[in-house]
């Protein structure tokens, strides 16, 4: 025993040396190579930075050779003395694309350069405009060098480089300063470490001898767990299953039989498709060769596989790639879970949204065809009742009076219930084609549909500048109309009503408000305002079908929005909708 200490204190005092060198060893490579990284950085900004003072140079000497051909052009009217413009006008554009690119990580740099450019371009055109004039008139030519305009542009490019400049020599002065103070942070840490090996050697031997304590305690905690992972696998519902680079099954756990029959040792060595629907093999072989040659897994692959029964079920498959230590691809590990009631499910629900779909679209037809249908025998009705009441009114008693009356005022209500039912079922069925429309003019044309009411009630309806959105001009007068005929009625006797009408962009689409100051409603009658035929006053109060909220309701929905509603009794009401805007085209 004796001997056994005396062997392992050797060891671990070698082992403390050798882990003490290998920290000094990795602090000062550490320290080294960031020394001489921060050195070669250095070296690439110091390289990049005179390139762009190269290039600045070169820019304010071009710009002044846009000048100086101009004016010697100017001056002796020689094509030659041009060269300087001609040959700065293809070296201007080299220049400004490099230093763009140069400049490119430097967001104020790059702000500087456009200014700079912009006042280049007016020396650029000033030059163009001497040469040009000198062409056509040589003294107006004189006479605009001799203005100095050009001179005193010149004068604000040469300012501008000059700043730009001294950013950047201003810039190197402190990468310089910079790559100096990590040079002395390096050797900080070398000195640091250096100290510091003494006291890391001497834990060396304690550090590994604690290691091995915990290694153990780890491998035992890895086996218990590896057992209990086991049993999970065993008993879970999932299958879990393995396979190599080439597909073939390597591993299933024994719910594969309560899946689809088969025992875990019958699937050994068959590939992992071979069970797969034929509709869906040749799509499932390509993405697992997809799948195999990037070494990626999948989530929520859904296929058909055969049960020994040779009916088919449905599993949603899950997996992630075998990756080796060396990265190479070893093969698949996954777990499938048996989705074939929620498919069946899912489908049943698709059937039946299908046919919730074309019913409502037989209803939609039926109600206008119903409503349409209507229309010329009430008419009639209408017609004969109104001439009974101007024929008749007086010659009768009282009661026949009463009669006729009652019989003419449901026809007209009977009348402009089937209007309004027919203007509802229109918006689904007998809707234009979405297109670019201006909510200005579909604001006009509102008010200019309710100009007696507006004028009647000596209402204030105002707007803000409104935008241009995606729809159908006639259906958002239509919204428009009936939400400013809302509050026009529904206000306090005596009341002016006011209406103020706005928008605001959000998230790709438009906020429309229309707000009033009538007389609102309780915050309970929110939802049932939108239902048809729901209204919340009697018709002795306010006239209506209670079918003008319902069908704005289904033109914002047709065109892809939300409405919704917000007030408080006595307070007015707002109204609220989203419209697609022009930039964003959405399918009707």
């Amino acid at each position: 025993m004796r001997h056994y200490y005396i062997v392992w204190s050797i060891r671990g005092k070698f082992l403390a040396a050798s882990a003490a060198a290998l920290v000094i060893l990795v602090v000062i490579g550490v320290a080294s190579f960031q020394t001489i990284r921060n050195l070669v950085n250095t070296g690439e900004y110091v390289s990049q930075t005179h390139q762009v003072l190269e290039a600045l140079q070169a820019l304010d000497s071009t710009t002044k050779d846009f000048l100086r051909g101009a004016r010697g052009f100017a001056l002796s009217g020689q094509e030659d003395q041009l060269e300087p413009y001609v040959d700065a006008s293809s070296a201007y554009p080299v220049l400004i694309a490099r230093l763009r690119k140069l400049l490119s990580e430097n967001p104020n740099q790059t702000e500087r350069l456009k200014k700079a450019e912009d006042l280049i371009s007016q020396v650029i055109h000033e030059s163009t405009t001497i040469v040009k004039l000198r062409r056509v008139d040589a003294d107006s030519a004189l006479q605009r060098v001799k203005l100095g305009v050009a001179n005193q542009l010149m004068d604000r490019v040469v300012q501008a480089i000059g700043t730009m400049q001294e950013f950047e020599r201003t810039r190197l002065q402190d990468r310089e300063q910079s790559a100096r103070q990590a040079a002395r942070q390096a050797q900080n840490i070398i000195l640091i470490g250096s100290a510091l090996a003494l006291l890391i050697a001497g834990l060396a031997g304690w550090v590994i001898q604690r290691d091995l304590t915990r290694r153990e305690q780890t491998e035992r905690a890895l086996r218990e767990n590896e057992e209990k992972f086991r049993a999970f696998v065993e008993t879970t519902g999932e299958w879990i299953w393995s396979a190599d680079r080439e597909g073939r099954r390597t591993y299933s756990n024994p719910a594969v039989t309560s899946i689809l029959g088969y025992t875990p040792q019958e699937l050994l060595g068959h590939h992992v498709l071979e069970l797969v629907h034929p509709e869906d093999k040749t799509d499932a072989g390509e993405r697992f060769s997809t799948f195999a040659t990037g070494k990626k897994g999948w989530t929520g692959m859904t296929l058909k596989f055969r049960h020994l029964n040779g009916s088919y079920r449905w599993l949603e498959s899950n997996a992630v790639p075998i990756v080796s230590e060396e990265g190479d691809f070893q093969g698949f590990r996954g777990a499938d879970r048996d989705v074939s009631e929620r498919r069946k499910a899912e489908e049943t629900a698709e059937l039946r949204a299908r046919d919730l779909a074309r019913s409502n679209a037989e209803l939609e037809q039926f109600a206008y065809v119903a409503s349409h249908d209507l229309q010329e025998p009430l008419r009639m009705v209408v017609n004969y009742c109104k001439l009974l009441e101007r024929r008749y009114s007086g010659k009768l008693d009282k009661d026949a009076d009463d009669f006729i009356h009652f019989a003419v005022d449901g026809a007209v209500r009977m009348q402009r219930l089937i209007e309004d039912l027919l203007a509802y079922s229109r918006v689904g069925t007998k809707g234009a084609k979405f297109v670019p429309t201006d909510c200005n003019k579909v604001v006009e044309q509102a008010m200019a549909n309710l100009k007696m009411a507006i004028m009647e009630k000596s209402a204030e309806v105002t707007y803000e500048k409104l935008p241009t959105v995606m729809g159908d001009f006639q259906q958002l007068t239509q919204l428009f109309q009936n939400l400013i005929g809302n509050s026009l009625k529904f206000q306090t006797p005596g009341q002016v009503p006011r209406v103020q009408i706005s928008a605001e962009g959000k998230d790709g689409e438009w906020l429309f408000t229309v707000k009033d100051n009538g007389i609102g409603m309780d915050p309970e009658f929110f939802e049932k305002i939108f239902v048809i035929f729901q209204r919340l006053h009697t018709k002795a109060e306010y006239s209506g079908t209670g079918i003008g909220l319902a069908i704005c309701r289904k033109i914002v929905e047709r065109h892809g929005g939300r409405i919704w509603v917000d007030s408080q009794e006595g307070q007015g009401t707002t109204f609220q909708f989203t419209l697609i805007s022009k930039k964003e085209r959405r399918h009707e």
